[in-house]
């Protein structure tokens, strides 16, 4: 059992209700398998894929800070080099004056650049970080769902030609 705590508490409380709900059902005789309430268990997947939606909205609504942030940083850069060259102007008269002006506005774009990409690199990082978290989130939920689902599978091919013959029923 994974002890880490998952980063949505809410999906972490459902997943958890999920497990116990698994752990604490009534087994059925010689078998591995057990009796579920079919009402609990969809109840539970629907608080699930409640959580879930809330997670996907949390993680577009990092993908638009993201791209606010890349905006701003754009916007900032544009203006570092639009006063860059009203300075330059200002200093052509100059010779020396201009030279010097020219590295300055040079320094200033590189720096706005620089600025820009690290702004950039660390929302990317962030948002792929956040999805990352989210991508293992749902795997778990979907790998969960899949061992149930083979589970109701298996419990279905287990009754004997015999036991359908006569009626015989699992426990519901």
């Amino acid at each position: 059992m994974n002890t880490e705590p998952i980063w949505d508490p809410e999906l972490e409380q459902h997943l958890a209700e999920l497990r116990a709900l698994v752990e604490q059902a009534k087994p059925l005789p010689m078998s591995s398998s057990v009796v579920l309430h079919r009402g609990d268990l969809l109840q539970r997947i629907d608080d699930l894929e409640e959580s879930m939606k809330a997670a996907t909205a949390d993680a577009r609504g990092v993908l638009a800070a993201r791209a606010a942030v890349l905006a701003e940083s754009h916007l900032q850069a544009e203006m570092m080099v639009r006063d860059a060259q009203m300075e330059k102007e200002r200093l052509v008269s100059d010779t020396d004056v201009y030279a010097s002006a020219m590295r300055e506005a040079e320094q200033i774009r590189a720096d706005a650049r620089a600025h820009a990409d690290g702004l950039k690199r660390e929302a990317e990082e962030y948002a792929a970080s956040t999805l990352a978290g989210f991508q293992a989130e749902l795997q778990q939920v979907l790998d969960a769902v899949q061992r149930g689902r083979s589970r109701l599978g298996e419990e279905r091919v287990a009754r004997t030609p015999m036991q359908r013959a006569n009626g015989h029923q699992w426990a519901k």
